[in-house]
């Protein structure tokens, strides 16, 4: 049986375009949870990061050995030839589908970006209140006095002083 490429190399990228949609709305209820505190749907979410993410690895090594049968490199440069080979132009089916998949997944980047900033927003405040709570380093911690400015090196207080 003759392989068709341009149908493989079509059904791909709709695969992932896929994944890509379905890591897109992943991403943003991991941002939901990580806002909310919600530690057992981060953890589910989590679950299913990583299963697309193995989903779009797989992809990548379908899309490298479709590249190496049709006698293209494996890089960007032999991507693009193969998709202007198939498309028979520059601007077909397949560089637009490649197009839509690079886009969605750079909006999965941006979302995993502004989650990982959470994430590590709330790791310092944890932080922070731990040390106020245990008495160490109380001259580094940030504290707030009563119009809302920052105040540095404030002095402990019993519970219930305060």
């Amino acid at each position: 049986m003759q392989r068709d490429p341009r149908n493989e190399l079509c059904d791909l990228l709709h695969r992932q375009h896929e994944h890509g949609e379905r890591l897109l709305g992943v991403s943003r209820a991991i941002g939901e949870a990580l806002r909310d505190c919600d530690y057992a749907a981060l953890d589910e979410q989590l679950d299913a990061q990583r299963q697309l993410h193995a989903a779009l690895d797989d992809g990548g090594r379908e899309l490298n050995a479709l590249l190496g049968d049709c006698g293209f490199a494996t890089d960007r440069d032999g991507l693009q030839a193969l998709l202007r080979h198939l498309d028979n132009g520059d601007d077909g089916e397949l560089l637009q589908r490649w197009r839509a998949l690079r886009e969605i997944l750079g909006n999965c980047r941006e979302r995993n970006h502004g989650n990982r900033v959470v994430a590590l927003q709330g790791q310092r405040h944890g932080q922070e209140a731990l040390a106020l709570l245990s008495g160490a380093n109380r001259r580094n911690a940030t504290t707030y006095d009563a119009s809302g400015a920052v105040q540095r090196g404030l002095g402990g207080r019993k519970l219930g002083a305060a």
